[in-house]
Parts: C-alpha cells; sequence; structure tokens
C-alpha cells in the first residue's frame, strides 16, 4: 500500500496543473502532490511535496476526501487537497512542468480517467471518498460518494 496526496491549488477561475515528466503517471496531466512520508500527516506531507515539485509554499491546504486506486496487489489511498494561499511562482522541475488552465477547460482528455468524476466536485467545496480499480491500467470499476456537509 501507498499512501499519498495531491493538491488542487486555485487562484481564482484557474487552476494549477502539471505535466507529469517522470514516475507514475508520466506524460499525464495531474496536479502537484506525491507520497506521505512515514511519521508525517498528510497535511505536512502535501505542503513538502507541493514545495519539491513546483516550488510554491501552500498555506492551509483544505482537506476534500480520500480516493483509492487499486490494480492487482497495489493500493494508492490517496488524500485530496484544495489550496487558495500560497506564495511564490511555480517552477518547472525534473519531474514536473506547471501551468494555468482555467476551470471551465480542465483537460481531462490529458488526465486519469477517474479524475473527470469527483475533480468538479472538490473545486466546487464538495468532500469525496472513491474507489477506483483498474486492470492493465484500464479502468474497470468505480464508485464515488459524495460525503455530507
Amino acid at each position: 500500500m501507498v499512501i499519498t496526496n495531491l493538491c488542487y491549488i486555485l487562484k481564482g477561475r484557474k487552476l494549477l496543473m502539471i505535466d507529469k515528466k517522470r514516475g507514475i503517471g508520466a506524460g499525464k496531466l495531474n496536479v502537484p502532490g506525491g507520497k506521505i512520508d512515514k511519521g508525517e500527516t498528510p497535511e505536512q506531507a502535501v505542503i513538502r511535496e507541493v514545495k519539491e515539485e513546483i516550488g510554491l509554499d501552500i498555506l492551509n491546504p483544505e482537506f476534500r476526501g480520500i480516493v483509492e486506486f487499486f490494480q492487482g496487489n497495489y493500493l494508492n489511498v490517496c488524500y485530496l487537497f484544495v489550496c487558495t494561499e500560497f506564495t511564490g511562482e511555480p517552477t518547472e522541475t525534473e519531474e514536473a512542468k506547471p501551468f494555468w488552465t482555467n476551470i471551465d477547460n480542465i483537460p481531462y482528455d490529458r488526465m486519469w480517467k477517474p479524475d473527470k468524476q469527483w475533480v468538479p466536485l472538490i473545486l466546487k467545496g464538495k468532500t469525496v471518498l472513491g474507489r477506483y480499480e483498474f486492470q492493465d491500467q484500464k479502468l474497470v470499476s468505480s464508485q464515488l460518494w459524495q460525503m455530507k456537509e
């Protein structure tokens, strides 16, 4: 099992995305995030990962849910955060090339298929729980629950 995080950074109606250059998801579009190290809280890890991946210092990330991804014996439990407060400018690294996109035109066709189900909800302030199963990198089942506010 791997425990990870993703951070959806917003500036007005713009979402900060990355073109992933290496690792899981290389060649796809996503948002900054990564593994949660032993001894870290999900919040501490997302702050560290965003800084390492694109150079931004995020403040007060808001928890927006958990999604689980299964493929064979592999399980990734991913904490989701939305953040509107940050300092610095997004910077390209060996891992990612950041860019801003309008939230009305998110390029879902270049992202993981399940993202289109839950990303719009968390960007509207909802909290979700999702389970997605893949076989040979193809989505074979999905479940998504929206938590009551």
